[in-house]
C-alpha cells in the first residue's frame, strides 16, 4: 500500500466504483475504513476525523489539507525501471 493524497485516493476509488456504494456506519474513531473489490483490498483510510472526510467527499475540489491518511494498492502504480511512479494505471 502507498500513502497518497485525498485527490489521488478519490480519483482511483471513483474509477473503481467504490464511492457509489453506501458508506458504513462509523461508531468509534480512530478507525480504518477499507475499500474492497471482492477479496482484493483496493484502498483504506486511517480515519481520525469523520467530518473532515465527509467534507472532502462532498467538496472534492476543496483546498483543505486532509487530517486523515489515505492508502491505495501498490499494484495500481506505473512501474518504470523497476520503481513505482506516482502515475495511476486505471
Amino acid at each position: 500500500m502507498y500513502l497518497v493524497d485525498f485527490k489521488t485516493f478519490r480519483k482511483f476509488l471513483k474509477k473503481k466504483g467504490q464511492f457509489d456504494k453506501p458508506m458504513p456506519v462509523i461508531n468509534e474513531l480512530p478507525c480504518i475504513l477499507e475499500y474492497k473489490d471482492g477479496d482484493k483490498l483496493l484502498g483504506k483510510v486511517e480515519l481520525i476525523n469523520l467530518e473532515h472526510f465527509l467534507f472532502l467527499i462532498k467538496y472534492p475540489n476543496s483546498q483543505v489539507e486532509s487530517k486523515n491518511k489515505y492508502w491505495i494498492r501498490g499494484e495500481e502504480w506505473t512501474i518504470k525501471n523497476g520503481e513505482p511512479v506516482k502515475n495511476l494505471v486505471l
